[in-house]
């Protein structure tokens, strides 16, 4: 359509995106952490948890265009857009901090997506913010920074996290291997994106960013090889 490089062009692809994980994934991971903590009995703001989230998630879009430099109107819709979902984030936080599994590697990894989880909706907060938008907007690093924090710091680990409870019995040293590979690979990736957005070079970054990138798909194959081996030999 010939609008490549426009406003328009930007907002449909933050467009798919917000829908994408901050409604698909989102909903998806806490649906499947509300049935954990049903199970053990502390799901207690399950409710307000979802009505906040389910409510705000939509407006909350408004927060992906504010590099644009909308009407103020935009910045307050979608600031509190963003502080329900903090305040939704303080409730299911509460109900997780009550979640006790008798797999501590399942624990830890629930609670490292729940960090980042958090994290993730007190940046959204601070993004309806004016120099904030707009720092992040002339560092495409950080938006790709903060999608990584999504994306793999909360829902991969989760997922991870998730099949490890369910499958405790059959974890072996190499699966956990493969995890904290992937790990490895997440926080390096995403230290790197940031100082490159923060202006501070790091010698060889291109070089660096391939090298740990290729580890995250490495340390996926080491988990698939060693569930293969667990079952088939």
């Amino acid at each position: 359509m010939g609008k490549g490089g426009t406003p328009l062009y930007h907002n449909a692809i933050y467009f798919y995106l917000h829908f994408q994980y901050n409604g698909f994934f989102t909903f998806t991971v806490l649906a499947v952490l509300y049935a954990l903590l049903g199970k053990n009995g502390v799901e207690k703001n399950g409710n307000t948890v979802f009505k906040l989230f389910a409510s705000s998630f939509i407006p909350a879009y408004f927060l992906s265009v504010l590099w644009n430099g909308p009407s103020p109107i935009f910045y307050v819709i979608g600031g509190a857009a963003a502080l329900m979902q903090v305040i939704a984030c303080i409730y299911l936080i509460k109900d997780f901090g009550k979640l006790q599994l008798e797999s501590k590697f399942a624990q830890w990894l629930f609670t490292l997506a729940m960090f980042a989880f958090a994290l993730k909706n007190v940046l959204q907060l601070a993004s309806a913010f004016p120099i904030v938008a707009n720092l992040a907007y002339h560092s495409r690093n950080f938006i790709i920074a903060y999608l990584h924090l999504v994306l793999l710091g909360f829902i991969s680990l989760f997922a991870f996290a998730a099949i490890v409870q369910a499958n405790n019995h059959l974890i072996t040293s190499s699966f956990k291997k493969g995890i904290l590979l992937f790990l490895f690979a997440f926080i390096a990736t995403e230290t790197l994106l940031l100082l490159n957005a923060m202006g501070l070079a790091t010698a060889f970054y291109n070089e660096q960013l391939v090298v740990y990138s290729s580890l995250l798909p490495l340390g996926i194959a080491v988990l698939f090889c060693s569930v293969l081996r667990r079952n088939f030999f």
